[in-house]
């Protein structure tokens, strides 16, 4: 006897894409154009490539300018302080 399959296995295999999760490596299916927002096995958040450098660049801009005002203050409470380490960091020291 033989055995045939259906058109539907076939579309079904087609209508869904499978991505490991980061964390758990599980695959996770979605169907085409749709997209996933956290792992249904453990939870973990998926995040698109270009909205995680887009964190990435901001939580950077906000320790620079973090480190700025920290530096500018120095400047202005400590200002020995801030000499010395601006002679530490030059090489003067």
């Amino acid at each position: 006897m033989k055995e045939t399959t259906t058109n539907n296995d076939a579309q079904n295999s087609e209508c869904t894409t499978s991505t490991p999760c980061p964390r758990c490596h599980r695959p996770m299916d979605a169907p085409p154009g749709a997209t996933i927002n956290y792992c249904p096995e453990c939870g973990t958040p998926i995040t698109p490539d270009p909205v995680r450098e887009r964190i990435v660049d901001l939580m950077l801009k906000g320790i620079r300018d973090d480190m700025r005002e920290a530096v500018v203050r120095l400047e202005r409470e400590q200002p020995e302080r801030y000499a010395g380490l601006a002679a530490i960091i030059s090489g003067t020291a």
